[in-house]
This record gives structure tokens, sequence and C-alpha cells, in this order.
């Protein structure tokens, strides 16, 4: 009978082991993980901006340089979905890291709208000066 305690004993340690377990891997994969998510989503959401740019400087047609102010916007958009997500999941280091992230990307907003402002003008010489230095 002793025995038979034991072995209840470690089973019922072993299952209150991997309930502490299960708790850590959620808390891993429900915060963690959508903070790597979403800082990935937001590189990808920054360089297709970047390609926005880059493509609208170029292009001289009006209704391609229109679709490309509407993909600027849509990415736009997201990026501050981005921003709220991460917010809702992050601590109080992560929140500093990413009001870091977000003035620098305000200024990048501002620069990005001057550009597609000066495009749509078709001054793209000024646009790409513009561009190169705000890298």
């Amino acid at each position: 009978s002793i025995l038979v305690f034991l072995i209840s004993l470690g089973v019922i340690t072993g299952i209150l082991a991997l309930r502490t377990f299960n708790e850590k891997l959620a808390q891993i994969v429900n915060f963690h993980s959508v903070k790597v998510f979403t800082i990935q989503d937001m590189n990808k959401t920054l360089i297709a901006l970047g390609r926005e740019q880059k493509n609208i400087i170029l292009e001289t047609e009006i209704e391609q340089m229109n679709k490309f102010v509407e993909g600027k916007k849509s990415r736009m958009s997201d990026m501050d979905k981005n921003f709220e997500t991460y917010l809702k999941v992050a601590n109080e280091e992560d929140r500093e890291y990413i009001k870091q992230i977000k003035t620098l990307y305000d200024e990048f907003v501002s620069v990005n709208e001057t550009i597609f402002e000066l495009a749509l003008k078709n001054q793209n010489v000024q646009a790409r000066e513009l561009g190169r230095k705000g890298r």
C-alpha cells in the first residue's frame, strides 16, 4: 500500500508539473509569439511601404500612381493595427521599445507623404532625392 501511495503521489506530482508546463507554454504562445509575429509583420509592411514609395516615383501613369496611393493607405492601416496588437501584449520594457519604433515610423510617414505628393505632381527628381535622404 505504501508503494501504491508513492506511485499515486508521483502521478499527482507529474500531473501538476505538466499543468504548470502547459500554463508556461500557453503564456509563450499567447504573448511572446504574438509579439514576434507582429514585429515580423511590421517589418514586412515597412518593406512594402518602401516598395510603394519607389514604384510611385518611377511611375508615369496617374491611374497606376493612384493604385500605389491606395496600397500605401492599406499598409499604413496595417501598421496601425500592428502597433495596437503589440501594445496589448507588451510589458513596460516592450512599451518603451515600441514607443521608439513608433517615433521613427512617424518620421518615415511624414517623409513618405511628401514623396508621394511630389511624385503625384510629377516632381519625381525631388521625390527621389528626398527618398534617398530619408533612408
